[in-house]
């Protein structure tokens, strides 16, 4: 009856330890596999990276430098003075003169 008993606790601890080296392996199989897919990832992300960073120095030529649109800024202002000055003078000259003349009536 012992023996019995002895040989049944033996053979379901050799089942068990049968299922817990395939489970080792299976562990290691997805390891490895997680693993390859972990570097491609790496790869992909610095590849990205890269065609980030390609991209942000693009850009950084294509358009004006914030020297050349304050000086595009400082001739755009000129370029309007030049213009509104006179404007401003005439609209000067003819308040005064329109004072005068509503003097001139009382």
């Amino acid at each position: 009856m012992f023996e019995e008993r002895f040989d049944r606790i033996d053979h379901r601890l050799d089942r068990l330890e049968t299922g817990q080296n395939e489970l080792r392996g299976d562990v290691r199989a997805q390891g490895a596999r997680l693993d390859g897919r972990l570097d491609d990832l790496g790869r992909h992300m610095r590849l990205l990276h890269e065609e980030a960073m390609d991209r942000i120095e693009a850009t950084r030529h294509t358009g004006p430098t914030k020297l050349e649109m304050d000086q595009g800024f400082a001739e755009l202002g000129e370029a309007v003075g030049r213009r509104l000055d006179p404007l401003e003078a005439a609209v000067r000259h003819h308040t005064v003169e329109i004072e005068r003349l509503k003097q001139g009536r009382n």
